[in-house]
């Protein structure tokens, strides 16, 4: 089973270069670790020495040298703890380094990589198990918790798309659903808070390094606010609490459909979703949204333009405006999203209501291929 996050609402305002440098560092080190493990198996190098390689450059509690505090968050075997790792690091590492700016952001990193290797340490000497100490520590893992941690103290607002998927009886099972950040990071750190319990400290999932990683994180996220050089933070609290409260309904209604005119979809869709967000909705006519939905759909925007279909659905008083919108979202979910399990629920709700109206042979024909979809998979 996975959940994880694989888009997000809020759009950046700046390049976020350390984070980037650090996914093609991951990335770098994850091909050498490959190919002198495929020397080694191939017998090109001597035997042993791919694993000295990674007590050299992993973190060893009974050796705790110097410069594995940093090179072994840098290091991966397996290519999707790998993965992983880089998604997480990418979607929530991009606005944590947004909001603190480059240098508190790497400096965020750095304590996180270090109170996880101390963290680790500091749970092996509680353990009664003594396997885990000549064990190399590896793994980004106490990174992603440090910007875990920080995301949650400074933006807990932020939301993410997230994709459930399991394997029941081989056959595929996923739905996708839209999560802010302080629902899913304590829910992530609860299920790995059980997994310490149940595995301890010397399991092969190091537990103790993320919540070292955390902890550090959470410590930075609530000290930065006090920090005079994050300017991007003060910037992002006035932006997200001071000037949605001065808005003018009309005149953001006004640089709504400018903006709608003038072809500018995305500026015109971030007044919209703010105005919803404030709980002061713009009055503008439903087919105004609807043809933003259809333009963002257009130009491969599916996340936003399935927020507007449920927006129309859900709000529209008209009846038929609400089968419209629907039936559009049922279309965009299947063709563009592969989103079966949504598409299902949906269908249902129009199944049971609609069965009276002219439009209902196009739910039924859309069930049938639904369940023909779901039969492939």
């Amino acid at each position: 089973m996975l959940i994880i996050p694989i888009a997000s609402e809020t759009p950046l305002q700046k390049v976020p270069h350390i984070t980037y440098c650090l996914l093609v560092l991951l990335a770098a080190v994850w091909g050498v670790v490959a190919y002198l493990a495929l020397a080694e198996w191939k017998e090109h190098i001597e035997e042993g020495h791919f694993h000295s390689i990674l007590a050299t450059y992993g973190y060893v509690d009974t050796l705790r040298l110097p410069w594995t505090y940093l090179t072994s968050s840098l290091v991966h075997l397996s290519p999707f703890h790998l993965i992983g790792n880089m998604l997480f690091i990418w979607m929530f590492g991009c606005f944590a380094e947004e909001i603190l700016g480059k240098r508190f952001f790497l400096l965020l990193l750095l304590g996180g990589a270090i109170c996880g290797d101390l963290a680790f340490s500091a749970g092996l000497a509680l353990s009664s198990d003594p396997s885990g100490k000549t064990l190399p520590l590896i793994g980004a893992s106490d990174i992603v918790t440090a910007i875990f941690g920080a995301t949650l103290i400074l933006r807990p607002d932020l939301e993410f798309k997230f994709l459930f998927f399991m394997l029941l009886y081989f056959r595929p099972i996923t739905h996708t659903w839209t999560m802010p950040a302080w629902m899913y990071i304590p829910a992530w750190v609860f299920l790995d808070l059980l997994g310490l319990y149940f595995s301890g400290a010397s399991a092969e999932i190091a537990h103790t390094a993320h919540a070292g990683g955390l902890i550090w994180g959470l410590a930075f996220g609530a000290c930065s606010r006090f920090l005079p050089g994050i300017s991007n933070l003060r910037k992002k609290d006035a932006d997200f609490q001071e000037e949605p409260a001065g808005l003018d309904p009309e005149k953001e209604k006004e640089t709504f459909e400018i903006a709608l005119a003038g072809k500018a979809w995305k500026a015109a869709y971030e007044i919209y979703r703010r105005m919803i967000r404030e709980k002061r909705p713009l009055q503008v006519p439903v087919g105004q949204v609807m043809t933003l939905a259809d333009q963002l759909t257009h130009e491969g925007d599916s996340y936003r333009a399935a927020f507007l279909y449920r927006q129309v659905y859900s709000s529209a008083e008209d009846r038929d405006v609400r089968l419209e919108a629907a039936l559009r979202l049922v279309h965009h979910l299947l063709q563009r999203e592969n989103d079966i399990q949504a598409a299902k629920q949906l269908l249902r709700s129009l199944h049971q209501g609609y069965k009276d109206h002219l439009r209902y042979p196009e739910v039924l024909e859309l069930i049938r291929q639904v369940k023909q979809a779901d039969q492939t998979h």
